[in-house]
C-alpha cells in the first residue's frame, strides 16, 4: 500500500511540477489515499473496515472506488467527481481518470488474460481515461492508450491506440502520459 502511494505522488508530482506541500494541499490524493486504505483493508479481508474507508470516500468526495478494484501504483483522479470504480477492475499502473468516468459492469461474462480471468476491464500501464468516459465489460485497454471524452468502450483497445466514440480507435504515436 505505502508504495503504491508513493507511486500515485509521483505521478501527482510529475504533473504538476510542483513542490511536494502543493500536492498535500491537492484534496484529490486524499480520495486516493483513502482508496487505498480501503484495498489494504479489503485484501486482509477485514471488509467492515474496507467498507468504512469506502464510504468515507463516497460521502465526502462522491467517489464510488470499490475497496476490491486492483489499481496499480500510479493512481491520478483529476477533477474527480461522480467517479466510479469496480470491484474487479485491474490496472497495472499509471492510470489517470477524469470527473465521471465509470469502469466495470460485465453482465457476468469473462474472459482470460495472461491466464487470470477477468470479469471487468484490465487496464495496462500508462493510460488516461478523459471525462465522462464509459469502459464496460471484461475487456483489455493496452498500454499508452488515451481513452476520450464521452467514448463508450465495450471491446479490447491495443497499445498505443486512441479510443473515442462508441468502440473506435486511431493510433496515437505521441502519447505521453
Amino acid at each position: 500500500m505505502i508504495k503504491s502511494f508513493i507511486r500515485d505522488i509521483q505521478l501527482y508530482k510529475s504533473y504538476k511540477k510542483s513542490h511536494i506541500l502543493k500536492i498535500f494541499l491537492d484534496i484529490s490524493i486524499y480520495m486516493v489515499l483513502l482508496y487505498r486504505i480501503s484495498n489494504f483493508f479489503y485484501r486482509n479481508h477485514i471488509f467492515i473496515v474496507a467498507k468504512i474507508f469506502w464510504l468515507l470516500n463516497r460521502l465526502l468526495f462522491c467517489i464510488d472506488i470499490d475497496p476490491g478494484a486492483k489499481l496499480g501504483p500510479g493512481l491520478r483522479l483529476v477533477h474527480p467527481m461522480s467517479i466510479v470504480i469496480g470491484r474487479d477492475v485491474i490496472s497495472e499502473g499509471d492510470l489517470v481518470v477524469y470527473q465521471n468516468v465509470t469502469i466495470g459492469g460485465s453482465n457476468n461474462k469473462t474472459s482470460e488474460y495472461n491466464g487470470q480471468i477477468i470479469k471487468q476491464p484490465y487496464f495496462k500501464k500508462n493510460v488516461i481515461l478523459y471525462a465522462s468516459s464509459v469502459i464496460i465489460g471484461p475487456i483489455i485497454i493496452g498500454k499508452n492508450t488515451t481513452v476520450a471524452a464521452n467514448a463508450t468502450i465495450t471491446k479490447d483497445v491495443e497499445d498505443n491506440n486512441i479510443a473515442f466514440g462508441f468502440n473506435k480507435t486511431k493510433s496515437n504515436v505521441t502519447h505521453n502520459a
